[in-house]
C-alpha cells in the first residue's frame, strides 16, 4: 500500500506511532485521542491512547534515538521517535482509587480526580463489571458501590503472573540478561528457568503496582531469590524503550481483553480449538416431555431445520408443551393482556416466531435431579467429577482468577423497553433477552427452544397475580453442555451460565390504553472444548 502524500501544515505535527488494529477498531483519527491520566506506580501523569468507540485504552511508549528523521511521502518529519501503543486492563488504573478510598461511595465519586479529570469519565467507560476482581460489591447494582477486596486483588495478579510466565516460557521468548537488547525474542533454545519466567511475569505485572502492593504480591508467589545472570557479551548500544511519562523500562503491557496474553494468542485457547473432540468419560441424559412419552431432543434438532410454519408450530408444542402455552396465556391475562389476540392459537403462533428469531445453536441447559426447564438434559453419570470441577471454577471464589488464565469467557448484559397496546412489545423483549441469554462464550449458542423454555418460565409465573403491574426476577446458574450429534448421551462440550433477568410490565397511558414491556439481563458464561484443559486450570488455580 503506497503511503500517502502529507502536505506541510503549520497547524498539525506528524508523528508516528504503532497501534494493535484491535484498539482503533471502528475508531478514525478523528476521535481516537491521547489522554493524561494518573499512573497507579508512579503517582503521576502518563500518556494514554482512548478509543471512544469501544473504550478500549492504551499506554504510550517512545522509542527514540540520536540522529533519527522519518520520511513519509514527500514530507521530512525530524521527529524520529516512535509512539508504541500497548494495551492496559483499566482495573490497574482504578485500583489505587479503590484502595485509598475511605468510605463506601459511588464508582464515580470514588474516581473524582481534580489532577485528572479525565480519570473519572475514561474508567467509567472501560471498566464495566471488571472490579469483581478486585472489588466487592456492596448494595444494589445500580448504586454501583465497590469496596476493595486486597485478597481477591492478589490472587487476579497472582493468576496473570503465573499465565504470563507460561506463555512467555511456551514461546520460548528469551527472558534471560541477554534479552535486554532485543526487547523480547524467540529463541529455540533457551537458557531460562520456569522461575524465570515467573519472576519476569511478576515484573510485568509490578509496572502496574505501586511498590507496597508489588513486595506483597511477590512475597505471596514465594518465588527464590533472583539469581544473577551475566548479560551475553558483544551486544553494541543498547535501545531502551521508555513510556511517555519518562517512567524505567518496559518490555511488554498487561492487554486490556479477558486474557493477558494480548496479541501474542491465548495458548490454551488456541490448544482447546486444535485438540480433536474427546471421551469426556461422562455420560447425560436427553429430554423427555413431562409425560416421559417423546424424545425432545430430535424435536429441537429439527425444528431448526423446519421451514414450513405448520411444521414449526407442531415442534414447538411439542417442546413447550400444552401446559406451559396455556399458562403463556393465563399469566398474560393476569396482568391485563387478556385481549382477544391473547388465545392458545395466536400464543402458539407468538411462541414459535420467538423461537425461529433466536439464532440456532446445539447447546443445553444440564441439570442434577429435576429438571430446571422440559428442555434441559439431565446427568447419568460423570466418574471423574468434571462438572463439579466446571462449577467451582465459575464460581465467585475462584471466576477473577479463571479469567486470567483462559479466555472462553464472557459477560454480556442488555436492557431496553417496548410499548404496545397489545402483546407485541412482550414477544420483542423475549426476543431481545433470548438473544444474550444463548449467546454463549466463544461463540457457541444455547438450541433456541431451549432458550425459549428458559425466556417464557417468566411469563408462566405470572399466573395467579392479583396486580397489573409486574416485576418478575430470575436468576439461575446452569451448567451447559453440547451433545454429540451422533450419540446425545454423550458430550463434546461443557460449561456453565449464570443469568439475572428482570422483567417488567406496566400500564401507561397516552391517549389509549398501552402495556410498556421492559427488561434487564445480565449473563456470564464459560465453555471447555476440552477435559485435559479443565483439569489442568483445576489444578493450577484450586489444587496447584
Amino acid at each position: 500500500m503506497p503511503v500517502p502524500d502529507i502536505k506541510n501544515d503549520p497547524n498539525s505535527e506528524t508523528r508516528v506511532m504503532i497501534v494493535p488494529e484491535e484498539s482503533l477498531k471502528d475508531a478514525s483519527t478523528k476521535n481516537a485521542k491521547i489522554v493524561k491520566l494518573r499512573h497507579p506506580k508512579t503517582d503521576k501523569d502518563a500518556s494514554f491512547l482512548l478509543n471512544p468507540n469501544n473504550q478500549q485504552l492504551c499506554e504510550v511508549f517512545t522509542f527514540e534515538e540520536e540522529h533519527r528523521s522519518w520520511f513519509i511521502g514527500s514530507k521530512v518529519v525530524s521527529d524520529g521517535r516512535i509512539f508504541l501503543a500497548t494495551p492496559v486492563n483499566p482495573v490497574f488504573l482504578a485500583l489505587p482509587y479503590l484502595a485509598k478510598a475511605k468510605k463506601l461511595v459511588p464508582l464515580d465519586q470514588m474516581l473524582e480526580d481534580s489532577e485528572f479529570p479525565l480519570v473519572e469519565e475514561v474508567l467509567l467507560a472501560a471498566l464495566g463489571d471488571k472490579l469483581e476482581a478486585v472489588a466487592d460489591r456492596k448494595g444494589d447494582r445500580d448504586l454501583n458501590v465497590w469496596k476493595y477486596n486486597e485478597e481477591k486483588t492478589l490472587g487476579w495478579m497472582m493468576g496473570k503472573v503465573k499465565c504470563l510466565g507460561s506463555m512467555l516460557e511456551k514461546k520460548g521468548i528469551d527472558v534471560t540478561g541477554g534479552a535486554s537488547s532485543n526487547i523480547y525474542r524467540h529463541t529455540a533454545s533457551t537458557a531460562a528457568s520456569s522461575v524465570e519466567y515467573q519472576r519476569y511475569g511478576l515484573g510485568i505485572v509490578q509496572e502496574y503496582l505501586d511498590q507496597e502492593l508489588g513486595e506483597k504480591l511477590e512475597a505471596m508467589l514465594g518465588l527464590p531469590k533472583e539469581e544473577k545472570i551475566k548479560p551475553e557479551s558483544g551486544k553494541g548500544k543498547e535501545e531502551k524503550i521508555k513510556p511517555e511519562s519518562g517512567k524505567g523500562n518496559k518490555r511488554m503491557s498487561i492487554d486490556q481483553g479477558e486474557t493477558p496474553w494480548g496479541s501474542l494468542g491465548d495458548p490454551w485457547k488456541a490448544y482447546d480449538t486444535s485438540v480433536k473432540a474427546v471421551d469426556w468419560n461422562m455420560e447425560v441424559i436427553p429430554p423427555k416431555n413431562r409425560a416421559g412419552t417423546e424424545e425432545l431432543y430430535p424435536l429441537m434438532v429439527k425444528l431448526s431445520q423446519a421451514d414450513e410454519s405448520e411444521e414449526q408450530q407442531k415442534l414447538v408444542e411439542s417442546i413447550l408443551g400444552c401446559a406451559s402455552i396455556s399458562g403463556i396465556c393465563a399469566g398474560l391475562s393476569a396482568v391485563g393482556l387478556g385481549c382477544s389476540m391473547n388465545n392458545y392459537k395466536n400464543i402458539l403462533q407468538y411462541a414459535t416466531e420467538v423461537t425461529k428469531s433466536l439464532p440456532d445453536g446445539t447447546f443445553f441447559f444440564l441439570t442434577k435431579g429435576d429438571k430446571k426447564f422440559d428442555a434441559d438434559f439431565t446427568i447419568g453419570s460423570d466418574r471423574y467429577g468434571l462438572l463439579d470441577k466446571v462449577a467451582l471454577l465459575f464460581s465467585d471464589a475462584y471466576i477473577g482468577q479463571l479469567e486470567a488464565y483462559y479466555s472462553n469467557i464472557s459477560h454480556q448484559t442488555g436492557n431496553s423497553s417496548f410499548q404496545s397496546q397489545t402483546i407485541d412489545a412482550v414477544k420483542e423483549v423475549l426476543i431481545n433477552v433470548g438473544s444474550i441469554l444463548g449467546n454463549l462464550a466463544g461463540g457457541a449458542r444455547i438450541n433456541p427452544a431451549e432458550v425459549a423454555t428458559a425466556i417464557t418460565s417468566g411469563l408462566i409465573a405470572l399466573t395467579g397475580v392479583r396486580e397489573r403491574n409486574q416485576e418478575q426476577k430470575i436468576k439461575n446458574t446452569l451448567l451447559v453442555v453440547e451433545p454429540n450429534p451422533e450419540d446425545p448421551t454423550r458430550i463434546v462440550k461443557c460449561g456453565m451460565i449464570k443469568y439475572s433477568f428482570k422483567f417488567m410490565l406496566k400500564e401507561t397511558y397516552w391517549g389509549k390504553k398501552k402495556f410498556e414491556c421492559s427488561y434487564n439481563i445480565d449473563q456470564q458464561s464459560v465453555v471447555f472444548g476440552n477435559p485435559d484443559i479443565l483439569n489442568h486450570l483445576y489444578d493450577t488455580i484450586i489444587n496447584p
